[in-house]
């Protein structure tokens, strides 16, 4: 971050990691580093409140964990999301209902892709073997599987098939 004067950004996992920052760590780091000015966080909805309000208005923060809990982030202060490509369109058009003011619109379109968001998210290894069968899928593409990853069992397949069938194609326009 001392090497640059551009805006700079750091990821925080420790849901998924098993180690993160806390907020004293984020504090830290930003008083040390101006620039230090995104975060991409994989946090919950009232996590995320508490970071949005301890980092202040100039301080943008995203969150991941695949859409999880996305209006009540949004409503906390979230600046957006930043999401795999499995459902990324759902998220596009929830954050958009949400900035146009039709909460209820966002919440119901959330509910419609919120099992696939709970199958993928299970956990890194469960969300690379089927988040990327799930966007290729919707996509038409095909999957390939490079060890040491995760392999798919039939009843996840199964399942993923099913939730893609759910989603539909991704949007072409």
């Amino acid at each position: 971050m001392r090497a640059t004067t551009l805006p700079t950004a750091i990821q925080n996992a420790p849901q998924y990691l098993g180690r993160g920052l806390s907020d004293e760590d984020i504090q830290t780091l930003r008083a040390a580093n101006p620039n230090f000015t995104v975060i991409k966080s994989e946090a919950t909805a009232a996590e995320c409140a508490k970071l949005v309000q301890m980092a202040g208005p100039e301080f943008r923060v995203f969150n991941g964990r695949g859409g999880q809990e996305m209006v009540a982030c949004l409503d906390a202060g979230c600046t957006g999301f930043l999401l795999a490509p499995d459902l990324v369109d759902y998220g596009v058009r929830v954050m958009a209902l949400h900035d146009a003011g039709d909460r209820a619109a966002a919440e119901a379109l959330h509910g419609q892709c919120l099992p696939a968001i709970g199958f993928v998210m299970r956990s890194i290894e469960h969300l690379i073997c089927y988040g990327k069968r799930l966007f290729a899928l919707r996509a038409g593409l095909e999957t390939f599987d490079r060890a040491p990853a995760l392999r798919p069992d039939p009843s996840g397949i199964d399942t993923v098939r099913k939730l893609a069938l759910a989603a539909g194609p991704f949007p072409t326009n």
